[in-house]
């Protein structure tokens, strides 16, 4: 099964979005996920909780956009991908 641009983005948006709700209504599960003690590193709950609602937006942003405004949030998205990654 091939996507298209528009379905590739549609589905990263989706998983953005999943993915926002859950470090920001679930930060400890999420955390253990990164497997990291919540109670040994408090930080990582307000860490969960500012990527949480970062990442729920830019999905949110994939999910409605159309025509160039996707466009651009595509190409914007690969810079936020580029600096998740190590």
């Amino acid at each position: 099964m091939t996507l298209t641009r528009t379905q590739a983005a549609r589905a990263l948006g989706a998983i953005r979005l999943v993915n926002g709700v859950a470090a920001l209504a679930m930060p400890r599960v999420m955390a253990r996920t990164l497997r990291v003690d919540a109670r040994e590193h408090a930080p990582m709950i307000y860490f969960m909780r500012m990527f949480g609602i970062r990442t729920v937006l830019i999905g949110l942003q994939l999910l409605t956009a159309e025509g160039e405004e996707l466009e651009q949030a595509m190409r914007s998205g690969i810079i936020i991908h580029a600096s998740e990654t190590r």
